[in-house]
């Protein structure tokens, strides 16, 4: 596809390839394939990651993708899956002593602007405005929007399945336009695939950031808190209504004015007797 820059390395050990990946050209109605394969357990690895990538091929001929099967890309990835362990399992039962032979194999299908991925294994994508994404296919297919400015990760490193996201972020955001000098930060030891999209895709957009809480609002205050204090004299001398109407006397000072009133009538009735 014009706009992926790919690049490809593989390491072998002892002699004896222990991982392979292979780039399928489908043609320009079908996208491009990219798999990656890694063989497991104690018989030669080579002949697991062929025996995979062979069943990826034998499922993606040209005359095997229907336009039907070219509708449903994630259907056909299950159905790849599928071949591959039963490929696996005819292999093992017709030869008794590769009985644990298997592979690890991931594929990633780029259509329409879109990865689908199928697999075992971590297939991450870096890109400098969104960050990074993840897609970890181990029960399921899954999709991915492609973005401008993509690196995308397929490995059967052992380091890249437990690095965490903030050392796989910094070592991808360093070198997101130069795919070697990103390759060597990561450190993927084994089959290695990688494509930086160059143009061509959608152009990713800034998540907005999540808006803040809005502050509570503070309690209204009530028409009598916002009304002027009116002094009123109480019994102990202080000050405290919020009413403006006439001061009122309070209940005590009604017992004084009665008592004067009788002890003054009480007087007069005696002055006049005496």
């Amino acid at each position: 596809m014009a706009n992926l820059k790919l690049l490809y390395r593989s390491k072998a050990a002892g002699g004896v390839e222990s991982a392979a990946g292979k780039t399928l050209q489908l043609g320009r109605e079908r996208g491009l394939l990219l798999v990656v394969s890694e063989g497991v357990g104690q018989q030669p690895n080579a002949i697991a990651h062929q025996l995979a990538i062979a069943t990826v091929e034998q499922c993606f001929k040209p005359e095997i993708l229907t336009d039907k099967m070219l509708q449903n890309p994630l259907q056909q990835l299950t159905r790849t899956r599928k071949c591959i362990a039963d490929a696996f399992r005819q292999y093992r039962k017709a030869q008794p002593a590769m009985r644990d032979l298997d592979a690890h194999t991931t594929m990633v299908w780029i259509k329409d602007g879109v990865y689908y991925v199928a697999g075992d294994l971590r297939v991450v994508c870096f890109n400098p405005v969104l960050g990074l994404r993840t897609l970890t296919a181990e029960t399921k297919p899954a999709k991915m929007t492609m973005y401008d400015g993509d690196v995308l990760l397929l490995s059967t490193a052992d380091r890249l399945e437990a690095m965490d996201d903030e050392a796989l972020t910094t070592a991808m955001s360093e070198n997101a336009d130069n795919l070697s000098a990103c390759y060597r930060a990561i450190g993927a030891a084994k089959a290695t695939i990688m494509a930086l999209v160059v143009s061509g895709a959608a152009t990713p957009e800034k998540p907005a950031e999540p808006e803040q809480p809005a502050e509570p609002a503070a309690p209204e205050k009530t028409a009598e808190d916002n009304e002027p204090l009116v002094p009123v004299h109480t019994k102990q001398g202080h000050y405290e209504t919020h009413d403006d109407a006439p001061v009122t006397p309070i209940r005590g000072e009604r017992y004084w004015l009665i008592a004067a009133a009788i002890l003054t009538v009480a007087i007069i009735v005696l002055f006049c007797f005496f």
